[in-house]
């Protein structure tokens, strides 16, 4: 926050235990080494000091830079002509104030952190005080002695932090001012003693003042619980939900820090109108997520956001490999215990800022700064477990068995040689669960973290560490663990016309994963051979059984570097213009390793080391960024302007290494390529991306009524070819607060809010590879006399250009019962054309495609309502909801001559971008008892594409999600509900016939099968088993695969988060020098509620999510 504007299955759990607490012994041994006592009470400070004929102004200053305590005074008390000399090494406070007042006419009283001066020789005026026999509070012991010509004071927050930029003003007059850095504010020579002062800050309840007579005031602001008054970061400036033009959601920190999560994608599942997140691989832990703002608006360019972590592009690329079950979430390399809150911008007024690169939205990740203050030490550890939230229920083995016979039966069949399952070769007494046995371990989850803060009223610092692993409940160690530092240095001058702001942060994750999805083995016939033989060697039951913990040996293990770096400059010029600079570096390297173990081949593949291969890739991702920008504001009466311009230089360039090994004479040589007999397939690819802009921004409130936003925009891509490079985009938002309107005066008790919002405007979009308007070539294999030669891989284009995305958007906001019930509504439709696409080209010209635009339009459109309420709230207990939720949409609108395209078969004008053409199933034949068909053109046979006229839809028709947060004394209650209306692919998409045996040794089904046709009359959906790939049965199946037949309702509830936490009284915490002291207990993915006919509706595959459970201690020194 800117303080200007506002204010086998894992290691036994005693290892586990041990390495995560160890760390707290390890910081206060570092508290110790540093001498810093965390519970010093108000004269516990120590300060050294050796100066030389300074004034004692400086004085003031040196134990300021010190301390948390500020000087309070009115400028004539001090001779500032005189010098002063001070040498005091490691002394309390109140001693070093006794030696720097001694023989001086200056004496101090104490109001919290808050040192008032008076001077002790000035005659006393007369006490009007009723119970005079009472000590004088500090204050009135200033104003009893100090001459009436100056109203001094400070504004601080109820955790005694100063509050800059918070208006005073005396009323009845038009004398104002704002506090300075240090939370001070002076007028001079205003007679002030029956005045009233009226003190307001944005993220703060304003209250009037009396003075009665005073001539100083410590004057204390409660903060807001009002959403509406809540800071929003929005592109390079900051507002608040009362004052926003556009759309933006906020998730807090504290509710993410409430989740047992690995990564920030995970933590905001649920929370976000209009944000869908999805697990590509399943939920292993640190996998690859897709991210969609607001649905997909494009062919085939990138649809993730702009990813911005303290205003630096986090750049979103996975490994140099990057393939399988090993594809990982880049997100996962981010401290959550860094967040202070993340931002989602969605329409054009809030995205048009970034340009192109916000064309599909933005996340703004910001951490946390450092809080002026006596020296803060927060740690925090938990530690749980984690498992699959659910099975899906699977024939036992007499189920199995049975099924497997009667599909012989049906075909008129007897069981073969290759039958093993039930020809008498596997024990058919022997029952599996492949669930538990594959996917079914628990893994401990573990997460410690510290942090060190504090500093003066212009210095403020933070350093956090940092410790968090949990991994995927397979066989084995596959952990997702991570480590990192960080720390944050703020600055502000005393007369705030400088600021400074310097962060950076490092963090190494290690990811092993297998290179292959497992998952699908939980499909192994239940009376399968065991996995060990009774040497403990893997059984592979004379090569009869494919054993699956052979599968996971073959691994994939990722480790990334990430350090992060940013610096935010600025510059008051004059009053009203300030001139800043935004910096920041990033530099990512992923290190990835696939290796394949000969103990992970059956014994028939043979002993050669040929077998042995490692493949290895590692990928050096840089990115700078220099943003110099002006910046000027002023306010005219009831005009405010504020007019923002700036320039863009970002550059990222990427490194790759590939190279595979052969040849090994031993599986524990795998994971480098020293010792490998055979390297091939060496290569280094590199790009470079470069990115330049200049953008400028106004903004015009009337009256708090009237707000207008214009944004302008020129991008310059590197990824277009020469005259293409630049593009123009803006947006245009307007709001009207018609509740601030005079008709709207007598209905505020209840109807006390209310916003009208519009906004339109254009984004380009290069979400596309790099160099692809270019001729490009690849080298051959093989060399013609010592000399590789090339051949060419892709033709040039120059005209390839900007895809653009016209987005317009109308929302309202209300509020009822003096804002405790705050509603949004808000319709969107973004239009996106000029699609980059791949043209498809004549066999003739040796190039089945090129790149290029095309204009097919392609249309997003939906509603997104919030709804946050305060139940309750008063001293005891206090009761909050909120809840979200989206429908959306999406359209093609035109796509000239697609019927003679590619895309032929996977769009239609009309209809969703989101489809699939498929056959339509008319049920299971009475009779016969197979799948039956509509045959659309009559032929007598079900084919493509006469016949797959049936149009399905995949996707949210809505989502969205509950939130409750209950305190009771000290104990606090948070709950989330997540929740998605769908239609998807159920388990016959992913399962094999009912009665075969695959020669991947899968066979198993779900128990819904039992209720199949048996006999000629019976009414089912489910057709006869069927063992034989020849049989009318089987060939109706794989139609029924591409048919209707496989979509079903895929809809659930999820208890996504529970959070229980009980913060012990500070009364208790005085007598042991706590600051605070919360005990938790965290879940994710407790609960699902859902009729899918399936493993789970959210990953749609063998692999549930992951359901986690942790306890944990969080306490403040």
């Amino acid at each position: 926050m800117q303080s200007f504007a506002h204010c086998k299955t894992g290691k036994p759990v005693g290892s586990v235990l041990f390495k995560t607490f160890r760390v707290i012994p390890c910081v206060l041994v570092l508290l110790m080494l540093l001498g810093i006592d965390a519970n010093a009470r108000l004269f516990g400070q120590r300060i050294t000091l050796s100066l030389q004929q300074v004034s004692m102004p400086k004085v003031f200053k040196s134990i300021e830079a010190q301390t948390p305590y500020r000087f309070l005074y009115v400028s004539d008390l001090i001779d500032k002509n005189k010098l002063v000399n001070i040498d005091v090494h490691d002394r309390e406070l109140e001693d070093v104030l006794a030696i720097l007042f001694d023989h001086t006419p200056i004496t101090y009283a104490l109001d919290g952190y808050i040192v008032v001066l008076r001077n002790k020789y000035a005659p006393k005026k007369p006490d009007t005080k009723v119970n005079s026999l009472l000590p004088p509070s500090p204050v009135e012991f200033f104003n009893r002695y100090n001459e009436p010509d100056e109203i001094k004071g400070i504004v601080v927050s109820d955790k005694g932090e100063p509050i800059p930029g918070a208006t005073v003003l005396i009323k009845g007059s038009k004398r104002a001012t704002s506090t300075k850095a240090d939370g001070t504010f002076t007028f001079v020579g205003e007679n002030a003693r029956n005045a009233t002062l009226s003190v307001s800050c944005i993220g703060f309840i304003g209250k009037d003042v009396n003075m009665e007579g005073n001539r100083t005031v410590v004057i204390t602001l409660k903060g807001t619980s009002n959403m509406l008054d809540e800071m929003v970061v929005k592109g390079y400036y900051v507002t608040t939900n009362r004052m926003n033009t556009g759309n933006v959601s906020t998730v807090k920190g504290e509710d993410i820090a409430k989740q047992p999560v690995m990564d920030p994608l995970s933590a905001m599942q649920g929370r976000v109108a209009g944000l869908e997140i999805d697990k590509v691989n399943g939920p292993y832990s640190g996998a690859l997520m897709t991210v969609y703002i607001r649905g997909r608006n494009s062919i085939a360019s990138r649809l993730e956001p702009l990813y911005l972590i303290d205003g630096v592009p986090f750049p979103v690329t996975t490994t140099a490999i990057g393939t399988g079950a090993a594809a990982i979430n880049p997100l996962n390399n981010i401290s959550m215990s860094d967040i202070e809150s993340i931002e989602v911008l969605k329409d054009a007024d809030a995205t048009a800022i970034y340009g192109s690169r916000g064309a599909n939205g933005v996340i703004l990740i910001t951490t946390k700064k450092g809080k002026g203050g006596a020296l803060r030490l927060n740690v925090e550890v938990n530690t749980g477990g984690t498992s699959p939230a659910r099975y899906a229920k699977l024939l036992n083995t007499q189920q199995y068995l049975a099924m497997r016979h009667e599909a012989f039966n049906n075909d008129g069949k007897t069981p073969g040689i290759k039958d093993y399952d039930i020809n008498g070769v596997w024990d058919t007494t022997r029952y599996t669960d492949w669930q538990k046995m594959l996917i079914g371990n628990t893994v401990h989850h573990t997460d410690a973290h510290a942090s060190l803060s504090g500093g003066s009223a212009g210095t403020q610092f933070i350093v956090n560490a940092s410790y968090s692993k949990d991994g995927t409940p397979l066989p084995g160690d596959f952990p997702n663990s991570k480590g990192a530092v960080s720390m944050n240095l703020s600055h502000f001058s005393t007369d705030q016309r400088f600021r400074m702001s310097i962060g950076a942060s490092y963090m190494n994750n290690l990811i092993i994963l297998p290179q292959n999805d497992p998952s699908y083995l939980i499909l192994l016939p239940p009376d399968a051979p065991a996995v060990y033989d009774k040497s403990e060697n893997l059984n592979w039951q004379n090569s009869t059984f494919i054993n699956p913990f052979a599968r996971i040996l073959a691994t994939s293990k990722t480790v990334t570097d990430n350090l992060l770096s940013n610096a935010s400059l600025s510059y008051r010029i004059l009053p009203g213009l300030e001139a800043k600079a935004g910096l920041g570096y990033t530099y990512i390297q992923s290190t990835q390793s696939n290796i394949t173990p000969l103990q992970s081949l059956p014994p028939s593949a043979g002993t050669d080391p040929t077998l042995r291969v490692t493949d290895y890739g590692s990928r050096i991702t840089k990115t700078w960024l220099i943003e110099p920008q002006l910046r000027y504001f002023k306010k005219i009466g009831n005009h405010s302007v504020d007019v923002l311009g700036g320039l863009t230089f970002q550059q990222t360039s990427t490194a790759d290494n590939l190279a595979s090994g052969y040849g090994y004479v031993s599986d524990a040589l795998l994971g480098t390529l020293s010792g490998a007999s055979v390297i091939s397939g060496v290569a280094q690819l590199s790009t470079l991306y470069r990115y330049n802009a200049v953008f400028t921004r106004i903004g015009y409130n009337y009256k708090e009524k009237y707000l207008l936003n214009l944004t302008a925009r020129r991008d310059g891509s590197s990824r277009f070819g020469p005259g293409r490079q630049f593009g123009n985009f803006g947006a245009i938002g307007g709001a009207w607060i018609f509740s601030n309107e005079k008709f709207f005066g007598n209905k505020k008790a209840a109807f006390s809010f209310g916003k009208l919002r519009l906004s339109y405007g254009t984004t380009g979009n290069d979400g596309i590879s790099d160099y692809k308007y270019l001729s490009r070539y690849t080298s051959l294999t093989i060399s013609y006399q010592g000399v590789k030669g090339l051949y060419p891989t892709s033709l040039f284009n120059p005209d390839y250009s900007w895809e653009v995305n016209k987005k317009f958007e109308v929302g309202t906001e209300l509020g009822f019962v003096k804002d405790r019930i705050l509603f949004s509504a808000s319709y969107f439709s973004n239009r996106s054309g000029n699609q980059l696409i791949g043209y498809n080209l004549p066999n003739f010209t040796g190039f089945g495609s090129v790149a290029g635009n095309f204009p097919a339009v392609i249309q997003n459109f939906g509603w997104e309502f919030t709804l946050n309420t305060n139940n309750i709230r008063n001293k005891k207990v206090t009761w909050t909801t909120s809840l979200n939720l989206t429908s959306a949409g999406s359209k093609l609108v035109s796509f000239p001559d697609l019927a003679k395209s590619s895309y032929a078969s996977s769009y239609i004008i009309g209809k969703s971008i989101q489809i699939a053409k498929r056959y339509h199933a008319t049920g299971v034949d009475p009779l016969t008892g197979v799948f039956t068909f509509l045959d659309v053109n009559k032929d007598g046979a079900i084919s493509k594409p006469a016949d797959n006229t049936t149009i399905m839809e995949r996707r949210r028709q809505y989502y969205g999600g509950i939130s409750n947060a209950l305190t009771y004394k000290g104990f606090q209650l948070d709950v989330l509900l997540q929740f998605v209306k769908q239609t998807a692919p159920t388990y016959i998409n992913s399962f094999g016939a009912p009665g075969m045996l695959f020669p991947d040794g899968t066979a198993n089904q779900p128990q819904y099968v039992l209720s199949r046709w048996q006999k000629p009359g019976d009414i089912t959906s489910i057709q006869a088993f069927t063992q034989s790939a020849a049989s009318a049965a089987y060939k109706a199946y794989i139609n029924a695969q591409a048919s209707d037949y496989v979509y079903g309702d895929a809809s659930y509830i999820r208890l996504k988060n529970v959070s229980l936490i009980y913060k012990f009284p500070d009364s208790w915490m005085q007598h042991i020098h706590i600051q605070n002291l919360q005990l938790y207990v965290q879940a994710q993915n407790l609960l699902t509620i859902t009729k899918y006919r399936g493993v789970d509706p959210e990953t749609q595959s063998y692999f549930p999510v992951l359901k986690t459970i942790t306890a944990g201690i969080k306490l403040t020194l």
